[in-house]
């Protein structure tokens, strides 16, 4: 009895692991790859107070002939959360990759890194955002 209590825990543990995800898990060919352009791939945004957050919205143009789809977008911390174009982008079509950097609890130069997941070649693209956290006592 207190075996098959484990294993259905265990059933359970790993059924909210797979629906937490979130990803689109589309099939993408090697004939459905476009091309992405983002207006910028940094953003320094100079110095903030710590608890302080600071958002951003990095914009890009599929420059391509193919619809452009992000799949994921993952951050380099758990203070970094991210929104973005979830829906096929038109060709000549623009969309963003949304991110709030929260400094709670961070303290000095910071930089973290937003890797977007498309349909592109290469499939990877790296954003970064980076900055100076101050604490409140240090700004005489």
């Amino acid at each position: 009895m207190n075996m098959k209590r484990i294993l259905i825990i265990f059933a359970i543990l790993i059924a909210l692991f797979y629906s937490c995800k979130k990803t689109t898990n589309t099939k993408i060919s090697n004939s459905d790859t476009t091309t992405i352009t983002f207006v910028d791939t940094v953003y320094d945004f100079g110095k903030v107070i710590e608890g302080e957050k600071v958002n951003y919205t990095f914009k890009f143009k599929n420059t391509g002939d193919k619809p452009l789809l992000i799949s994921k977008v993952t951050t380099s911390c758990g203070c970094t959360a991210s929104n973005y174009t979830d829906s096929p982008v038109k060709p000549n079509s623009e969309g963003y990759v949304k991110v709030t950097f929260n400094s709670s609890g961070r303290q000095g130069n910071v930089q973290k890194i937003i890797t977007v997941y498309s349909n592109t070649k290469p499939s990877e693209h790296i954003l970064i955002i980076k900055g100076l956290v101050e604490t409140s006592t240090s700004n005489n």
